[in-house]
């Protein structure tokens, strides 16, 4: 009689072993910090130790000690996802580095399916561009975050149900285009072209049925464009507003898209000068 594996001790053995890589992990990136890369950080004897302390770590990163000590010694806990990025800021990991850090933590089916990791970078790319609005969209154009800057342009949307805050729905109901922006009709149009080029490489996508569906409900311009079937590729271009609060505003837009991902695109509208 052949005996089975007991595959309680074979899940407990890989806990363990991702237990010690990501202690070894942990310290390898501790230990290849600089401190002069780093501001505020308190002043401390000179050691023949390599990179940061755990204290400056944990500092960094704003954890405990305990808790970042814990993980670099192995031991069996689990940390938050939050904590995890946090650690992972104070290194400032590359997006692959994150990744295996991320997975050693024990994230790795949030890997698969959480969309805030897949645009966390995009994220923090869009909150230091300052007064240039920008947009973060699944391929679909629902967007998943926009910075300040787009928030005072465009507003938040926070009116406005879940299903319908993408960018396609907005460009045909939300004033911000149909009454502010220049040349409207002409946008719309090249907008709708593009759409359908993108709709065509995910026709049976449910989200899009339904995103087409609804604002041909919505509007008879969108219904009535959409039925000529044109299409052209993204590209860069410019867009003026004449802002209800703000007046004239022009911009230079760019369409950016991360190494690892085709399914995600961030806008950014670079202001240009009066």
């Amino acid at each position: 009689m052949i005996e089975k594996p007991n595959l309680d001790i074979q899940k407990d053995k890989a806990e363990e072993e991702r237990r010690i890589e990501l202690s070894i992990f942990l310290k390898h990136c501790r230990e290849g910090l600089k401190r002069e890369d780093y501001k505020n950080l308190p002043l401390k004897k000179r050691t023949r130790s390599k990179g940061l302390s755990r204290t400056e770590v944990a500092h960094l990163a704003g954890i405990s000690v305990d808790w970042y000590t814990w993980l670099e010694q192995g031991r069996p806990i689990r940390p938050s996802l939050d904590l995890v990025r946090r650690i992972a800021n104070a290194f400032n990991l590359s997006n692959p580095e994150e990744r295996h850090l991320t997975t050693l933590a024990g994230y790795q089916d949030v890997l698969k399916t959480e969309e805030e990791y897949d645009t966390h970078i995009l994220r923090r790319l869009t909150q230091r561009l300052g007064d240039a609005p920008s947009i973060v969209l699944k391929k679909n154009w629902h967007i998943i975050y926009q910075n300040k800057a787009a928030n005072k342009i465009f507003g938040s949307w926070s009116d406005i149900e879940e299903k319908n805050k993408n960018l396609l729905y907005l460009f045909f109901t939300a004033s911000i285009f149909t009454e502010s922006l220049r040349q409207w009709e002409w946008h719309a149009k090249v907008t709708i072209r593009q759409y359908r080029a993108i709709y065509a490489e995910n026709i049976g996508d449910l989200e899009f049925k339904n995103i087409i569906k609804g604002l041909s409900e919505k509007s008879v311009q969108f219904r009535n464009w959409w039925m000529e079937a044109d299409v052209l590729g993204r590209d860069d271009g410019r867009k003026e507003f004449d802002h209800p609060s703000l007046g004239y505003l022009a911009y230079d837009y760019t369409i950016l898209k991360p190494a690892e991902r085709n399914d995600i695109e961030m806008i950014t509208f670079i202001p240009i000068a009066k």
